[in-house]
C-alpha cells in the first residue's frame, strides 16, 4: 500500500507531469492543519465545559479530545484536525440530547387561553365567528393516564405502536413531540364529542356525518339539541403545554409515510422541524425497514409467525440497529475506522438475510413544510385581508387573494392553516437531512427533479392546442361560430372545433352546459360584475365559463372561488415546488391544525 506522500505525489505528478518533493508536499499540508487546528481546539475547548461533568459521555469526550491533542504533540495536525472535528460532532449531540432531545420548546399563542374551559371560545379569539363556534370546547387531556393513551413509541423496523404494542391505525394523524421527554403522542384529527341536551354524548367524524348521510338529525330529536362539542388540536394530548414539534402524520403498515408541520396552535416553523426530524431519525422512525418473506411480501407480525422466523426477526433488527449507528456517523461526517466496522458487519449480517431469501424493505418517510407568517409580521397586517395577501405573497411568493382570509383576519393560526397548503415543499428524509432543513434549498432540488417532466407535459399540451387552433382556422374559426348564430365565448376550443367542422349543429350546441353557462352568465353581468366585486383581470383570466356561471348562480362561494384562483395562478407561476398533500383520511375536523 501507497503511503500518504507516495499518493499525495502520484497525483501532483499526474496532473502535471513534474517530479515533486513528496516531503515538502506533506510539511506544507501540515502547516496548514496546523493554522486550522490552532482555531478549531478553541471551539472544541469551549464546547467541552458544557459536557465533561456528565458522567454519561464526559469520559468518553475526553478520551476523543486527548487523542485529537496526542497527535497535534506528535506534529501530525491533519490526523488532529480530523479528530477535533469528531469530538465537535460528539460535543454537539451531547448538548442537543441535554436540552431536551435536542428538540425545541414552542408553546401556545395567546388566542388559545381557555380553549378547553370555556364553550364557545372559538366566537371570542379572533376568528369570524360560524354559528357552530359558540358550542365548542377544546379536549385537554390533563392526566398522566391520558396522556399516556396518546403515546406512540418507536417499535421494531421502525414502526409506530400504541401503549398495547399494536401498530398504529393506517390514516392521518395529528401529532405533537412532548419537548422534554421527546415522546410522540397522537390525535385523531376528525374525532369530535357531541354532547346534546339530555347530556347524552354520541363520538362523531366531523360536522356529524357518518359516510355521506348526516346522523344528527336522529340524534337531536332523540336527545336535543346540541349543546357543546369536544374537538381534539394540537394542544389536546399535552393540555397546552410545550412541544417540540406538532403537525399531522400519515401512516401506513404502523410506518410514517409523510409528516408535516401544520398546527395553527404552535406555529412551528422550519428550524423546529430540523430538529424535529433529527429527534426522529435518532429513534429510526422515518424509515420503514419491515422485513420482508422470500416472496417480497411483509412478514407477518403474528406470534406463530415471530418464532417461526426468529432467527430472520433477529438478524433484521441486528441490522436495523447498525443503519442507525452507520447514519449517526455519516451525519457527524465521522467515517473513520468505527464506522468501517460497522458497515463492513451491516454487509456481512445482510448477505446472511439474503441467502435465506429475505429483504428489508428501507422505505424512507416524505417530510413536508409549510411556511406562514410570524407573530411580529401579523401584527402589522392583523385585520386586514389586502395587507394579509399582499405580505403573504410577498414574503413566500404566492399568489392568494384577500378574499382567502377573509373568515380568519383576526387570527394566525387560521391563516397558517390556509397559507400551508400553498407553501408547503416536501422531499424525503434524507433529503431533508443533507439540506439541513432548507427550505429555499428544498425547493430548488424539487425544482430540479420536476422541472422536464413539467417542461416535457407541457410541450405536449402546447402541440396539442396548436393542432387545435390550426383546425379550428381551417374550418372558419370564430367568424364560422358568429355565423351560426353562435358566441365563440360560451365554448372551449375543443367544442368550438367540433361546432366548425360541423360534428355539432347549431341547435345541438345551444343544449350543451356550456351555452348555457354563457347565456346566465352574460345575463348576470358577466366579467364587468366580477370586476365589481374586486377581481382583477389576470384572476378572472384563469376560471373557466362553468365556474364563472356557478358563481353567479351561487353554487360557488366567495371561498371556493378564491381558492380556485388562487390554485390556478399558483399553478401558472410555479415552476416546480412541490405541493403533495398527506393522503389517507381527508374527513378532517373543522377546524384541524388552528
Amino acid at each position: 500500500m501507497k503511503s500518504k506522500e507516495d499518493w499525495i505525489a502520484a497525483v501532483i505528478e499526474v496532473a502535471g507531469g513534474a517530479k515533486v518533493d513528496k516531503k515538502a508536499v506533506v510539511e506544507e499540508e501540515e502547516a496548514k492543519a496546523e493554522k486550522q487546528y490552532e482555531t478549531l481546539n478553541v471551539k472544541v475547548r469551549a464546547g467541552l465545559k458544557n459536557v465533561l461533568k456528565d458522567k454519561d459521555v464526559g469520559p468518553k469526550i475526553q478520551e476523543e479530545y486527548e487523542k485529537a491533542t496526542t497527535a497535534a504533540g506528535h506534529g501530525k495536525f491533519v490526523a488532529a484536525v480530523d479528530q477535533l472535528k469528531r469530538v465537535g460532532w460528539l460535543v454537539k449531540d451531547a448538548i442537543a440530547k441535554k436540552s431536551g432531545q435536542g428538540l425545541s420548546e414552542i408553546g401556545l399563542g395567546a388566542e388559545y387561553k381557555d380553549e378547553d374551559k370555556k364553550v364557545g371560545w372559538r366566537a371570542e379569539s379572533g376568528f369570524n365567528a360560524q354559528p357552530e363556534d359558540t358550542s365548542y370546547v377544546t379536549r385537554y387531556e390533563k392526566t398522566p393516564e391520558e396522556q399516556q393513551r396518546s403515546q406512540a413509541k418507536v417499535g421494531n423496523l421502525g414502526k409506530l405502536v400504541d401503549i398495547d404494542g399494536k401498530p398504529v391505525d393506517d390514516k392521518k394523524h395529528g401529532y405533537v413531540i412532548d419537548s422534554k421527554s421527546g415522546e410522540i403522542h397522537l390525535f385523531d384529527t376528525a374525532s369530535v364529542d357531541w354532547v346534546f341536551a339530555d347530556g347524552h354524548v354520541e363520538k362523531l367524524q366531523g360536522h356529524g356525518e357518518t359516510g355521506k348521510e348526516s346522523v344528527l338529525p336522529g340524534l337531536i330529536l332523540a336527545h336535543g339539541q346540541v349543546v357543546q362539542r369536544i374537538i381534539q388540536h394540537h394542544s389536546t394530548p399535552l393540555a397546552g403545554g410545550k412541544v417540540g414539534g406538532a403537525g399531522n402524520v400519515q401512516t401506513e403498515g404502523g410506518h410514517i409515510r409523510e409528516i408535516d408541520n401544520v398546527s395553527g396552535h404552535y406555529k412551528p416553523d422550519a428550524q423546529v422541524v430540523k430538529k424535529m426530524v433529527n429527534h426522529l431519525e435518532d429513534k429510526d422512525a422515518l424509515v420503514d425497514r419491515t422485513l420482508l418473506d422470500p416472496d417480497g411480501n411483509p412478514l407477518g407480525d403474528d406470534e406463530e409467525t415471530q418464532q417461526k422466523h426468529a432467527e430472520e426477526v433477529k438478524l433484521a433488527q441486528q441490522i436495523n440497529d447498525l443503519e442507525r449507528k452507520i447514519a449517526k456517523f455519516e451525519r457527524q461526517g465521522d467515517l473513520g475506522a468505527e464506522y468501517e466496522t460497522h458497515v463492513k458487519l451491516r454487509n456481512q449480517l445482510q448477505a446472511k438475510l439474503f441467502k435465506k431469501g429475505f429483504s428489508i424493505k428501507n422505505k424512507e418517510a416524505r417530510v413536508s413544510v409549510s411556511e406562514g407568517l410570524t407573530e411580529q409580521e401579523f401584527k402589522l397586517v392583523k385585520g386586514d385581508a389586502q395587507k394579509i395577501a399582499e405580505l403573504v405573497n410577498k414574503k413566500l411568493g404566492l399568489n392568494m387573494s384577500p378574499h382567502d382570509f377573509t373568515n380568519t383576519v383576526n387570527n394566525l393560526g387560521g391563516i397558517i392553516h390556509i397559507v400551508s397548503k400553498q407553501s408547503k415543499v416536501t422531499t424525503t428524509r434524507q433529503t431533508f437531512l443533507d439540506s439541513e432543513g432548507n427550505v429555499k434549498a428544498i425547493r430548488a432540488h424539487n425544482q430540479l427533479n420536476q422541472g422536464a417532466a413539467e417542461d416535457k407535459a407541457r410541450k405536449i399540451r402546447e402541440k396539442q392546442e396548436r393542432e387545435l387552433e390550426s383546425e379550428y382556422s381551417k374550418h372558419g374559426g370564430d367568424a364560422k361560430l358568429k355565423e351560426l348564430g353562435l358566441d365563440p365565448d360560451y365554448f372551449d376550443l375543443e367544442t368550438r372545433v367540433a361546432i366548425a367542422r360541423g360534428q355539432l349543429d347549431p341547435t345541438s350546441a345551444k343544449r350543451t352546459g356550456n351555452y348555457r353557462d354563457g347565456e346566465e352568465y352574460k345575463a348576470w353581468g358577466g366579467d364587468d360584475n366580477l370586476k365589481s366585486k374586486g377581481y382583477q383581470d389576470h384572476e378572472i383570466a384563469v376560471l373557466t365559463l362553468a365556474e364563472k356561471a356557478q358563481f353567479a348562480r351561487k353554487k360557488l362561494n366567495t371561498t371556493a372561488l378564491a381558492k380556485l384562483i388562487r390554485e390556478r395562478l399558483q399553478s401558472v407561476s410555479s415552476s416546480g415546488s412541490s405541493q403533495t398533500t398527506l393522503q389517507g383520511d381527508d374527513s378532517e375536523g373543522p377546524y384541524v391544525g388552528y
